[in-house]
């Protein structure tokens, strides 16, 4: 029987190889994107977030590492970032407002001004050819050079940002309506508005002579500050920038100032941390903390930084009226991505960790969505025996797919254990042995959480264990965390119990 279930397995597997439109990776072989860069990707509940980066940024940009708080802020272009519209972090985060905006797609910048670290996502400006590519790769230092600028003035003066913006509009202004007699009547608007917000005498002003001394008088409005009467005596227009008049008088009389600016959108403050040990390579990982909840973890020199993140709930657009009474197509064509398909299909019930190398081969691993710590199996991991296996009544096993063979410890997983040239497709299992813990690698990769049989296991290594910290209510994650270069960590997690290995991709 066992046989005959593995025979079945394989044809199964070979089925959905043929099936797919593009032919999988052979091992030891890169895939598609063999562009160098390491790709760290997470699904939680359906909704993705993935970051692409270099693991081995040119050496000179480790000076941003050293530069000491106050000094001259400092940027490097770490990757790029991507995600599903609902992702919130920091100041990146969706518009309630407009509920089908783009989802985010922003190079990813790390950033040090006085105030500590940040990472600052500016979206991404692809260039239309060749040549605008020069430029806009020096637009994009330019504009580096001006975030960093940025960010040291929302550190020491939160509110300078508006209004050195609303100074330049108002000169701008100034400037145009000297020859425009035509926009006197809204610059009258602007000025009783204004002068209404600023507490300011102008009710005895000619309006009829505002609008033509619009320009004349605007350059006026920054001695708001100290003004609090004598704004009739020259019929002064406050001109058609009331809302820097606003702000500036607010400045001039505290009582009036409701809040400060709203922070920059894009900038994620980051938790700094130093390390003993130094990582000579970047490493960015995603860390699943909850169901929809996770954090951003960087790994770089002498220094760790993270950023919580999450995916909000986002207004539903309205339905799409019913034209007829014909339901779309669901058949499939010669030409139909099933691989898409299934993946899709997968992402209905299961998260999904992955790791693409820098030859572009895929790591993935499936765990199922919203297993808690409220649930009987949890319950049953509390009082495991040695010897027994973490079984799931309510879930599917944890699923590991590598186009590339890996290299646990001593033990060699290797990929065409379903089929020749397929990917290594396993079932994972948590067995209690003694004090410690091992991983089990079942070549069963579908099985339910309860369904094992030690008939298909193909490997067993040790794995570490902890137990603690202040994550209580964890539900069960697993991580794919690059390590720099060719190696990697496997960390799974539930509750207050973390399990990590650490692997090695062969070539």
């Amino acid at each position: 029987m066992p046989a005959l279930r593995f025979r079945l397995a394989a044809c199964a597997a070979v089925l959905y190889a043929l099936a797919q439109t593009a032919a999988p990776a052979h091992a030891g072989q890169g895939g598609e994107n063999d562009d160098g860069l390491v790709r760290t990707e997470l699904v939680l509940n359906g909704r993705s977030i993935s970051v692409e980066y270099d693991p081995a940024l040119p050496s000179d940009h480790r000076s941003l590492l050293v530069l000491r708080a106050g000094s001259t802020q400092a940027a490097v272009r770490l990757g790029r970032i991507e995600g599903h519209r609902s992702l919130a972090m920091g100041t990146l985060a969706p518009d309630p407002d407009e509920p089908r905006a783009p989802a985010p797609d922003h190079d990813l910048w790390l950033m040090r001004t006085g105030a500590g670290w940040m990472l600052d996502a500016r979206p991404v400006e692809e260039p239309a050819d060749a040549d605008e590519a020069e430029g806009a790769t020096d637009k994009a230092a330019d504009a580096g050079d001006e975030a960093a600028e940025d960010a040291e003035t929302d550190a020491t003066q939160p509110a300078a940002d508006g209004a050195e913006a609303e100074n330049a509009e108002a000169e701008d202004a100034g400037t145009e309506a000297e020859g425009a007699e035509a926009e006197g009547a809204e610059a009258e608007n602007a000025e009783a508005e204004n002068a209404e917000s600023a507490q300011t005498d102008v009710d005895g002003a000619d309006a009829d002579t505002d609008g033509a001394d619009a320009g004349a008088d605007s350059a006026d409005a920054a001695d708001a500050e100290n003004a609090e009467a004598d704004t009739d005596a020259e019929g002064r227009d406050e001109d058609a920038e009331g809302d820097e008049a606003d702000g500036e008088a607010d400045e001039a009389n505290p009582e009036t100032v409701d809040a400060p600016p709203s922070p920059r959108p894009g900038r994620i403050p980051l938790a700094h941390r130093p390390l003993a040990d130094e990582a000579e390579t970047l490493a960015v990982r995603l860390l699943p903390a909850a169901d929809e909840a996770g954090t951003l973890e960087l790994i770089w020199g002498r220094n760790q930084w993270t950023a919580d993140f999450e995916f909000i709930e986002l207004p539903r657009p309205p339905r799409r009226e019913r034209t007829s009474n014909v339901s779309p197509g669901t058949s499939l064509t010669r030409d139909s991505d099933l691989e898409a398909r299934y993946r899709a299909a997968a992402l209905g019930s299961r998260n999904e960790t992955a790791l693409r190398t820098p030859d572009g081969a895929r790591i993935q691993v499936l765990f199922e969505q919203e297993l808690g710590t409220d649930g009987v199996d949890f319950a049953a991991l509390e009082s495991i025996g040695d010897g027994d296996l973490v079984e799931l009544t309510e879930g599917a096993v944890i699923r590991l797919r590598s186009e590339v063979p890996l290299r646990f410890g001593d033990t060699l997983i290797p990929t065409d254990n379903l089929a020749p040239d397929f990917p290594g497709s396993y079932g994972l299992w948590l067995r209690a042995s003694g004090p410690g813990w091992t991983l089990v690698f079942n070549n069963e990769p579908d099985s339910w959480g309860t369904q094992h049989d030690p008939a298909f296991d193909a490997a067993e290594v040790d794995i570490d264990h902890t137990h603690g910290g202040p994550y209580e209510d964890r539900p069960l994650g697993v991580s794919l965390v690059p390590a720099g270069g060719d190696a990697g960590r496997l960390v799974i997690v539930w509750g207050q119990h973390v399990w990590a290995a650490d692997f090695t991709i062969e070539p």
